[in-house]
């Protein structure tokens, strides 16, 4: 017993170090692993995230049947990987990558109604790691194409008006999202030269691009891809001009709202007949409405010409019988009562400020009848 009262007080001292020995072991992992947190946390907030797509200025093509559209986003991070998330126009944030890895991310926003602001992504919760793109929209896309009126011939640039905040823009022959400007098809920094065209100036689109903004309050923009004194035989599938179209779709999302056509002059000078250019032009548009399902062309039935009366009324005739009998074609401009001749005009081009201005609001009717409301009013008709 006194052996035992001996060794008494040296057991309750050897459990006192041993559950205080315990303790600071314990303590030390919960330390551990908070600090361990916070280090993660100051790498996420001193890393870095970029935007690699969609760039400034960029418009996504909207669903005509919900008024909205994804939004594809793709970019690079450094530091410790973390769910990324993203929000756009003011929107709530919602993760577009759980698990990136090998420094890049990817993801989508869905469902992104009709509007223009900026684009944010971030480590999910992270404000200091946020990175900014402006000017991202959800709207519609036309694309231009045919010949020289396409292009633009005008003496004088054209500016549009921007309204409520709304800026229309361009995805230029340089395949660079921009701000919309005259000459819109611009040949500066070409990256793709089948429709190459030095000698593009003043034209109807800034002006068509102000109805559009002001009436319909909608990001709106408009993709180059005319060349001048171009022939409907150059324009068919397979073709360089049709393939650079084709391209230049393809970038913007494949899915446009509509392709405003303006072609036929050189075809009247040639003296390609009625049947011929009816067929070739079914053919191209029928072939893109393949390659891009939905996809209309508006044809405009082409002005005053210094070209012979009877090939240029079979090219319009052409052109608006097309109208009724291809489902793929929208009832384009009419403009035959336009004068060419007069303002210092060559009676082919679209050149002076008022002449501009006819042609535009002539676009601007048709897609308001066609396009925007739906119901259909064309005059005046040829009939050959």
């Amino acid at each position: 017993m006194r052996a035992a009262e001996v060794l008494r007080p040296f057991l309750a001292l050897f459990c006192t170090v041993l559950i205080g020995f315990v303790a600071i072991v314990v303590l030390q992992d919960m330390t551990g692993a908070a600090t361990s947190g916070v280090v993660s946390s100051a790498q996420h907030a001193e890393g870095s995230l970029t935007i690699t797509t969609p760039v400034s200025y960029r418009v996504f093509q909207r669903d005509t049947a919900t008024d909205t559209a994804t939004i594809e986003i793709k970019g690079t991070y450094a530091g410790t990987s973390a769910p990324i998330e993203a929000s756009w126009n003011g929107g709530a944030y919602t993760v577009i990558d759980s698990v990136p890895r090998g420094g890049v991310y990817a993801g989508q926003l869905q469902d992104q109604p009709v509007g223009q602001g900026a684009l944010t992504v971030r480590f999910v919760g992270e404000p200091a790691t946020a990175v900014t793109v402006d000017m991202i929209g959800v709207g519609d896309i036309f694309v231009v194409a045919g010949q020289s009126n396409a292009s633009g011939y005008g003496f004088s640039l054209q500016h549009y008006t921007p309204t409520a905040g709304i800026t229309a823009t361009l995805f230029g022959n340089d395949d660079t999202w921009k701000e919309l400007t005259d000459p819109f098809d611009s040949a500066v920094g070409q990256v793709d030269y089948s429709s190459i065209d030095t000698s593009a100036y003043g034209s109807f689109v800034p002006l068509l691009a102000t109805h559009i903004v002001m009436q319909e309050r909608i990001p709106v923009a408009f993709i180059p891809a005319a060349r001048s004194g171009t022939s409907i035989a150059q324009w068919q599938p397979g073709t360089p001009l049709y393939e650079s179209m084709k391209r230049r779709i393809a970038i913007a999302g494949g899915v446009v709202r509509a392709v405003l056509w303006f072609q036929g002059e050189s075809d009247a000078k040639d003296g390609t007949g009625y049947a011929a250019y009816s067929k070739q032009m079914n053919t191209m548009v029928d072939q893109l409405a393949a390659d891009f399902p939905g996809t209309k062309v508006m044809v405009g039935q082409i002005g005053q010409t210094r070209y012979p009366t009877e090939h240029l009324e079979a090219i319009r005739q052409a052109q608006t019988d097309l109208w009724s009998s291809n489902a793929n074609v929208l009832p384009g401009p009419v403009t035959k009562d336009i004068d060419l001749s007069d303002e210092g005009g060559d009676t082919l081009h679209f050149r002076s400020d008022a002449d501009l201005a006819a042609f535009a609001d002539r676009w601007w009717q048709q897609l308001q009848t066609q396009v925007y409301t739906k119901s259909s009013v064309v005059e005046p008709i040829l009939a050959w």
